[in-house]
């Protein structure tokens, strides 16, 4: 029963190969990070994504790998997402997660798609993605993004 965090996995977003490196495709990207996430994650554990989960409905089906693997989803909505005709709904992402959020505080932390200002904080740590491999020098912040922790997720309490 562990809680896991992960930022920016992009899925569909074929544009993200340009800045990622080791993938041949779209669908090895995705498919991927998808195993990546299941290999750590389990049926009794939880998963937050902050954000740029999925871009267009054609990579849906990785959301709902990734739902059906855990027992609970919760997504931060990021600028990717809901972003254009043809990316999923708020609906699909109602329909296989425990929440939808814009920033949710998790313990001592702040969840979020993009990093929050420093005056912000109060007192927590911002758990983020949002700008991929560059990181803000600050121990206040941890960057979720994919890039930023070798496409696998992260226990939580280990972040916090």
């Amino acid at each position: 029963m562990s809680v896991y965090v992960i930022s920016d996995t992009h899925f569909g977003h074929t544009n993200i190969l340009k800045f990622r490196d080791g993938f041949d495709s779209i669908e090895h990207h995705d498919r991927t990070i998808t195993d990546n996430i299941l290999s750590v994650c389990g049926k009794r554990d939880t998963l937050y994504m902050l954000g740029d989960v999925c871009v267009y409905k054609d990579s849906w089906k990785y959301v709902e790998e990734i739902a059906s693997g855990v027992e609970f989803l919760h997504i931060c909505l990021g600028n990717h997402d809901l972003e254009r005709k043809g990316s999923p709904t708020l609906e699909d992402y109602m329909s296989v997660c425990k929440s939808v959020f814009g920033m949710k505080k998790y313990k001592s932390a702040w969840l979020t798609h993009a990093p929050i200002h420093p005056d912000e904080l109060r007192g927590k740590i911002n758990i983020h993605g949002h700008t991929h491999s560059n990181n803000i020098m600050d121990n206040r912040y941890f960057n979720a993004s994919c890039e930023n922790i070798g496409y696998k997720p992260v226990n939580i309490a280990t972040v916090i």
